[in-house]
């Protein structure tokens, strides 16, 4: 029984430089990398449903291509400097837990307070 081969998908090259906020631009539509690599230009390579990036013939980043849109962005966290990730991970839920963390620190703390005067 012959082994089944894959189907062929044809591919295009191309170069591109990595941008300040860790993204590259394909066709109007922008795709992350990791933030190690701001001002590197890297080769991508274009399938019909991926992109993939690669720096010194290894691949860094992968996405699921953004078909029939512009001016939109796949990003994903692993990418982000961990101060972007920070404050991308900062939802309305985060802040009302650390608020309520907060909350009970000062019950605490002002209950420990007017019992030591």
């Amino acid at each position: 029984m012959p082994v089944r081969q894959p189907a062929y998908q044809l591919t295009e090259w191309r170069i591109a430089k990595v941008q300040l906020n860790y993204h590259i631009q394909v066709e109007r539509n922008y795709y992350s990398v990791p933030y190690e690599y701001v001002q590197c230009d890297v080769e991508v390579r274009l399938t019909k449903n991926l992109i993939e990036v690669y720096f010194n013939q290894s691949r860094i980043s992968s996405h699921k291509r953004i078909n029939n849109k512009t001016n939109q962005y796949s990003t994903l966290h692993d990418h982000m400097p961990d101060h972007h990730r920070m404050y991308a991970e900062h939802t309305p839920g985060n802040v009302k837990d650390w608020a309520k963390k907060l909350e009970r620190i000062h019950s605490i703390w002002w209950s420990r307070y007017w019992i030591n005067k």
